[in-house]
C-alpha cells in the first residue's frame, strides 16, 4: 500500500515552529484574460495579463498560482503558452483554469506555431491542472506540432487535459505530448501524466526519450484515456516508466503513418506496465511491445533489465475475420535502425504494388529485412498475375509473410522482443497476469537473444491467459523464442532460468492453442508440453470468462491455479487484493476479491495551544477529558492510543473549494506531532478511491490547514 506523508503546520504557530518547515510560502495568484482591458498587470479579473505573452515570469514565485480564463463557457488563446519560471518541490508553480463565474469555461489552447500549445523546457515543477469537479477544462487542440512539450524539466505534472488532433505532415514526431528526460533526479516522479484524454493527434498519443534509469516510477503515466490512436499510444525509449491503470482503445487513420503499437518500449530498464484496458485496435503489431534498443549508430549495447507487464486486459470486442485487409496497408521491417526503409501506411493498392517495385529495385526481396505487415495471404489479395514483376517474385514475398507470421502479420497482444543485437542481458523479466482474447495474431510471445546462463536471470512468463487468439487464420498463440539451451527454460519450481508455466491457452471457436518454440511450430499445446516440458502446470482448456472476461464462477480452472507473485504485486487489475482464495488466479482479476478503495496517508502537524518545547502536550488524555467518540462524527473507539493530544478530523478534498466527493475520517494526534490512526498506527487509511486529493487536518480550536495542492494517493505498493 502506498503511502503518501505531509507536514503540515497548523495556522496557530509558535514562531519558532517556522523553522521546522522552511518552504511555506505565502502563495499568489495570478490571472489571464485575453479579454481583459484594465491594467494588464496579472493581479485580478479586471486587471488580467491580456495573453500569455504577457506574463511576467520573474514576478511568478514558487507557490503561485496562475489562472487562465474559460469564459463563461469556454474561450481560445491562439499563442503558445511558454512556461519560463520553476517552482520547488513543496511550491510548485501551478497553472489552472478559472473556477469564477464568467471565467469557468473550457481554456482551449490552439497554435500553428514551431514549440506547439503548451512548452515546459529546462523549468522545473510545473502543475498544469485543468480539472474543475472531475472534468477537464483545459484542451490543447489543433497545434500544427506537438500539443505539449516537455524538455530537459523534473517535477512536471499535467492532469485533466484533452490533447487532440494536434501535429500534420510536416514532421513525423508530431504527437500530443512528447518529452525528452535529459537526467532523473529525486523525488519521483520527474513527470507524471494522469487523467487526461488524449486522442486523434497526428503519430503518438504520447512520446519520449531519455537516458536509462535507476529505478521505477520517474516517468509516471496513469489514468488517462487514450483514443483514436494512430501510430504509438505510448512511444518511449526512456526508463523508469510506470504506465498504469489508463484505458487505450480504437485507431484512427487520420494522421501519419509508422509500425503502430499501443505500448512501444525502445529503451531497456525499469517498466512497469499494469491494470490497463487494451482495445478495439483492429491493426497494428502489438498492443504491448518491448524491444530494448536505441536507434544510434553504431547501436547502443543495452540490458533488458527489471520489466514488469502484469494486471492487462487485451481484446478486441468483435473478431476479426480471416482475411481481413484493413483500409491501410501497413509494411515493416524488424530492422532496428531502419535506415532509409520505404515503409509506412499506403492508403491504396498502387501506393502498395509501387512500394513492392521499390524492393525488388532494391533487392530487399529473399532478405530477412523486410516483412509485410497484415499480407499473411498476400497472393489472395493482390491480382499478381496483372504484373510481371510481381508474378517473378509472388513465391518469395508469399515465404516472407508466412515466415514470419507469428511476428507482425496482423494485431497481438505481449511481444517482448529482447533478441535485438545489441540487448546485452534479460534479468527480472515478468510477464503474468494478463488476459489476450479475440486477437487476431498471438496472445503473447517473448525472445531471449540466444544468451547463456550469464546473461539470462529471473524470466517469468506465468498466470496468462490466452483465448480465441489468432482469429486471422492459423499462426500460434503463444511463442517463445532465442532460447540456445533447453536447460534454461523450464516449469515453475524448477531451476530454471526462464519459467514459463501456469498459462491457460485455449483456442476457443476461431482461434489455435498452437506453439512456437524457437523456430519449431508445434501444432498443438499437448505435443508441446510432451516434446519440452513447458507450461506443466497450464492447461489447454477454457478458461471459463465471462462477457467482462472475469472467471464464471469458484470452479474456473483459472481461479487458485496460479503462482504467488507477491514479491512483485499483490492487487488485481481492479485493486482487488491477491490472493483471496486458497491460492493465485490466473488472469488479470482475482475471483471474489473487492477493489482496494483504501488511500494510506502519514501526516505531521503541530498546534500552537499545547506546544511545549519540540512536542505537545497531552493534559486532556492524562487529566481523563478526551472522550471516546469523537467530536466530528459517530466514530467510537474502545480505548484512545497513547500519548495523544486531542482528536483531529482528516478530510480528503477532490477540489480545493469543497466542491465534489470528499471523504473524512476522524483520527488522533498524538504529541509528537503525528497523525495517527484509531488503533495507534503511524499510516491514516481512509476509505477512498484511487485519485487526486487536497490534503486536510481539521481541529476544532484550530483554523482548518490544507495541502496547497492535490496529491496521488494511491492503494498499489
Amino acid at each position: 500500500m502506498k503511502t503518501s506523508n505531509f507536514n503540515f503546520l497548523c495556522s496557530m504557530f509558535l514562531i519558532c515552529l517556522i523553522e521546522i518547515n522552511t518552504d511555506i510560502n505565502a502563495q499568489t495568484c495570478w490571472y489571464v484574460d485575453n479579454a481583459a482591458i484594465g491594467l494588464n498587470n496579472g493581479s485580478s479579473w479586471d486587471n488580467a495579463w491580456p495573453g500569455f505573452a504577457y506574463i511576467q515570469w520573474n514576478t511568478v514565485q514558487p507557490g503561485d498560482i496562475l489562472y487562465i480564463s474559460g469564459g463563461t463557457t469556454e474561450k481560445t488563446y491562439y499563442e503558445r503558452l511558454s512556461i519560463v519560471a520553476s517552482g520547488t518541490e513543496e511550491n510548485p508553480i501551478i497553472i489552472k483554469v478559472g473556477h469564477e463565474p464568467g471565467h469557468a469555461g473550457n481554456v482551449i489552447i490552439t497554435n500553428d506555431g514551431p514549440l506547439g500549445g503548451i512548452s515546459i523546457i529546462y523549468r522545473d515543477y510545473i502543475t498544469i491542472d485543468g480539472n474543475r469537479n472531475g472534468e477537464r477544462k483545459l484542451i490543447v487542440q489543433n497545434c500544427t506540432v506537438p500539443g505539449i512539450k516537455v524538455y530537459g524539466a523534473y517535477g512536471i505534472k499535467l492532469s485533466h487535459l484533452e490533447i487532440h488532433h494536434n501535429g500534420d505532415e510536416v514532421d513525423w514526431d508530431n504527437s500530443g505530448i512528447t518529452f525528452t528526460a535529459t537526467g532523473y533526479v529525486e523525488p519521483r516522479p520527474n513527470l507524471e501524466i494522469c487523467y487526461c484524454h488524449i486522442h486523434h493527434n497526428w503519430q503518438d498519443a504520447i512520446s519520449g526519450f531519455g537516458p536509462i534509469a535507476s529505478g521505477f516510477g520517474y516517468i509516471s503515466i496513469h489514468d488517462n484515456e487514450i483514443s483514436d490512436v494512430v501510430d504509438d499510444g505510448f512511444e518511449c525509449g526512456s526508463g523508469g516508466v510506470d504506465f498504469y491503470n489508463n484505458s487505450m482503445h480504437d485507431r484512427s487513420y487520420d494522421g501519419g503513418d509508422g509500425h503502430p503499437d499501443g505500448v512501444a518500449f525502445n529503451g531497456a530498464e525499469y517498466y512497469r506496465v499494469y491494470n490497463n484496458r487494451f482495445y478495439n485496435f483492429r491493426r497494428g503489431t502489438a498492443y504491448i511491445n518491448y524491444e530494448p534498443f536505441y536507434n544510434t549508430s553504431p547501436p547502443s549495447p543495452r540490458p533488458g533489465d527489471h520489466v514488469y507487464i502484469y494486471n492487462n486486459l487485451i481484446y478486441e470486442e468483435e473478431i476479426i475475420p480471416t482475411g481481413f485487409i484493413p483500409s491501410h496497408y501497413t509494411f515493416y521491417t524488424p530492422n532496428p535502425y531502419r535506415s532509409g526503409r520505404p515503409d509506412g501506411i499506403y492508403t491504396d493498392i498502387d501506393s502498395a504494388r509501387a512500394l513492392f517495385h521499390h524492393m525488388i529495385e532494391q533487392d530487399y526481396i529473399g532478405t530477412d529485412s523486410y516483412i509485410l505487415d497484415n499480407f499473411r495471404n498476400l497472393p489472395d489479395y493482390v491480382d499478381m498475375e496483372l504484373d510481371p514483376i510481381y508474378e517473378n517474385h509472388q513465391q518469395e514475398i508469399y515465404q516472407i509473410v508466412v515466415s514470419y507470421e507469428d511476428v507482425g502479420s496482423s494485431l497481438g497482444g505481449i511481444s517482448f522482443g529482447g533478441s535485438d543485437i545489441t540487448t546485452t542481458y534479460l534479468s527480472d523479466i515478468i510477464i503474468a497476469n494478463n488476459v489476450m482474447v479475440n486477437l487476431p495474431a498471438r496472445g503473447f510471445g517473448i525472445s531471449c537473444n540466444n544468451h547463456d546462463s550469464e546473461n539470462l536471470n529471473n524470466i517469468i512468463v506465468a498466470n496468462n491467459i490466452a483465448l480465441n487468439c489468432y482469429t486471422n487464420g492459423g499462426g500460434i498463440a503463444s511463442s517463445v523464442g532465442g532460447i540456445s539451451d533447453n536447460s534454461l527454460i523450464g516449469s515453475y519450481g524448477s531451476d530454471a532460468k526462464i519459467v514459463y508455466d501456469n498459462n491457460i491457452i485455449f483456442q476457443g471457436n476461431q482461434g489455435c492453442s498452437a506453439m512456437r518454440y524457437n523456430d519449431h511450430f508445434i501444432d498443438h499445446y499437448e505435443d508441446f508440453v510432451t516434446i519440452y516440458g513447458l507450461n506443466v502446470h497450464g492447461a489447454n482448456i477454457d478458461p471459463s470468462l465471462n462477457g467482462d472476461y472475469k472467471p464464471y464462477s469458484q470452479s474456473s480452472p483459472a481461479v487458485d491455479n496460479g503462482i504467488n507473485l507477491s514479491a512483485i504485486f499483490t492487487t488485481d487489475i481492479d485493486c482487488g487484493l491477491r490472493p483471496y482464495g486458497s491460492g493465485w488466479d490466473i488472469g488479470a482479476y482475482e475471483f471474489g476479491s473487492s477493489p482496494g478503495n483504501i488511500v494510506s496517508v502519514k501526516i505531521k502537524v503541530f498546534m500552537e495551544g499545547p506546544f511545549n518545547i519540540g512536542s505537545m502536550n497531552t493534559d486532556l488524555q492524562t487529566g481523563g477529558h478526551l472522550p471516546l467518540q469523537s467530536p466530528y462524527d459517530d466514530t467510537e473507539v474502545s480505548a484512545i492510543p497513547e500519548n495523544v493530544v486531542d482528536w483531529v478530523q482528516v478530510e480528503l478534498r477532490i477540489m480545493a473549494d469543497e466542491s465534489g466527493d470528499n471523504y473524512t475520517k476522524s483520527v488522533f494526534l498524538r504529541n509528537d506531532g503525528m497523525v495517527i490512526d484509531q488503533d495507534g498506527s503511524d499510516t491514516v487509511s481512509i476509505e477512498a478511491p484511487e485519485g487526486d486529493y487536497f490534503i486536510v487536518v481539521r481541529h476544532r480550536n484550530h483554523l482548518t490547514v490544507m495541502s496547497n495542492v492535490a496529491i496521488h494517493l494511491t492503494s498499489e505498493l
